[in-house]
């Protein structure tokens, strides 16, 4: 899988509020306190459509590449949060307009919510793979709606944020992040499970596909936990996130929650938030990082390589 490469990396977010701003935290108090316990502190919401934040982002990461928008041979825009997709396709057509891609056909990535930014990374190297292209354009994003998409979960004690991620997917670019290996699992007998009243089977379930995933990726990529530089994570708490690090089997030190108090779960938005970070801190050269993909039913490893800055 090694010649792709991840980069131009941005996002972007609405207004960060306390999360004692939530209904459901403000007149719960013992559910706030738990909740700041577990290391969250802000969240994101925005008043734009999901979009507008979409478009804000790509903009971002369009300019930064340096590449003419005709360079761009495919979008590839996922989202967990939108509750009718045909409603949107308008929205969608005049985002890509304002981004002078108006003969680059999209393709949707919907189904896998938390795990979505790593299967629109497949699909992103499956068109680079076989299609005759260079550069595709990845858009993630999600806000809450408060009624199928919840900003609380009172099951993973986890706070959602409205975010856009955007970043350039290449065969020809070499910046950013190196893509080294890239491996799904998923185990759907986790749709049977009601996580309320089955909890503890439920967890178990999760952990399994943790160890399983993590196990997986490392063995196809022949690579071993000690060369693993960093390990990132859905932005859940800081309880969830150390214990699945715990289950991949790595070292808490590796973990990378910095920024978990201010952004808080920006669906599957966090990890390539997280990745634009890391690879900001001008002392890391040439680390490799692991990165956890968990949704519903579906797991996801991805391992990459920060190329270096000549």
């Amino acid at each position: 899988m090694s010649g792709f490469t991840i980069s131009n990396i941005n996002f972007e977010l609405g207004a960060l509020l306390d999360i004692g701003e939530i209904i459901e935290l403000k007149q719960n108090a013992e559910r706030l306190k738990t909740f700041r316990a577990f290391g969250l502190s802000k969240f994101s919401l925005s008043e734009e459509s999901e979009f507008s934040l979409a478009l804000k982002s790509a903009k971002k990461t369009i300019t930064e590449s340096a590449l003419d928008p005709s360079c761009i041979d495919c979008v590839i825009y996922s989202s967990s949060t939108l509750s009718n997709h045909d409603s949107k396709k308008q929205e969608l057509s005049l985002m890509m307009k304002e981004l002078l891609l108006s003969d680059v056909y999209p393709t949707g990535v919907f189904l896998s919510r938390c795990t979505n930014f790593s299967v629109a990374l497949r699909v992103a190297i499956s068109k680079l793979s076989g299609d005759g292209f260079k550069n595709v354009l990845l858009i993630v994003s999600d806000k809450a709606d408060g009624v199928s998409h919840k900003r609380v979960s009172f099951v993973s004690n986890h706070v959602a944020s409205d975010a856009a991620m955007s970043c350039i997917i290449s065969k020809t670019l070499k910046i950013g992040f190196e893509v080294k290996c890239l491996h799904h699992y998923s185990d759907q007998r986790l749709w049977c499970i009601n996580p309320e009243q089955q909890f503890v089977e439920y967890l178990n379930k999760i952990s399994e596909g943790v160890k399983a995933i993590t196990q997986q990726t490392l063995t196809i990529s022949k690579l071993d936990r000690s060369s693993i530089n960093h390990f990132i994570c859905g932005n859940y708490n800081t309880s969830i996130m150390n214990n699945y690090c715990r289950l991949a089997g790595f070292e808490s030190s590796k973990l990378y929650m910095k920024n978990l108090s201010s952004i808080a779960h920006a669906f599957s938005a966090d990890q390539f938030i997280s990745l634009k970070q890391v690879g900001e801190d001008s002392t890391i050269q040439e680390s490799q990082i692991f990165m956890l993909g968990s949704g519903d039913y579906h797991w996801s490893g991805l391992i990459v390589k920060k190329l270096s800055v000549n």
